[in-house]
């Protein structure tokens, strides 16, 4: 199975993640959770991927469905502490 259609928003650039890196990410995620919306009032669903760059280093990328795919609005390294929320 392939990634979604993903295109970018500039805050995904905002940690230095390799576009191809986030690609690869969620290519190959090995999380992928829903995320409640955030602030409460906002009606957009996020959906968070856990998976690893092309060098194996886990990433965190968090996106927004659309109709025609998604549009990536955060990429990093993983964190501790959404390591251990969602793994």
């Amino acid at each position: 199975m392939g990634s979604p259609q993903l295109s970018f928003h500039p805050a995904a650039y905002r940690h230095d993640i390799e576009r191809a890196d986030t690609v690869h990410a969620v290519d190959h995620a090995v999380a992928v959770r829903h995320l409640d919306p955030e602030p409460p009032d906002r009606s957009d669903t996020r959906v968070l991927y856990i998976g690893p760059n092309r060098n194996g280093h886990l990433l965190e990328i968090v996106t927004i469905p659309t109709d025609t795919g998604e549009i990536v609005i955060h990429a990093m390294n993983l964190r501790p502490s959404t390591q251990t929320a969602y793994l």
